[in-house]
């Protein structure tokens, strides 16, 4: 989540992450990545940006709002393999 306060309300703003799960298109059932983003073309980013070839695979949008064990919500991220 992507938070920031406006000065002249005071209020919170929030930008929810959404979960993606990264594979290769010939093997569907085997989670390559996990990617905490705004949208499918922030996945992308993160992924470009971590150095990930994407040929061949296909990002998948899997939930909004994923939460961790503790019940937080997650910051744009990407890990390797299946991680919510």
């Amino acid at each position: 989540m992507i938070a920031w306060i406006t000065k002249r309300t005071g209020s919170v703003n929030r930008l929810s992450m959404n979960l993606y799960y990264i594979y290769d298109q010939n093997k569907p059932s085997e989670i390559l990545y996990t990617a905490f983003a705004l949208d499918n073309d922030h996945a992308y980013t993160l992924a470009q940006v971590a150095g990930i070839d994407l040929t061949g695979l296909t990002i998948d949008f899997v939930r909004k709002d994923p939460k961790d064990a503790s019940g937080n919500l997650y910051l744009p991220d990407i890990k390797k393999g299946r991680a919510a």
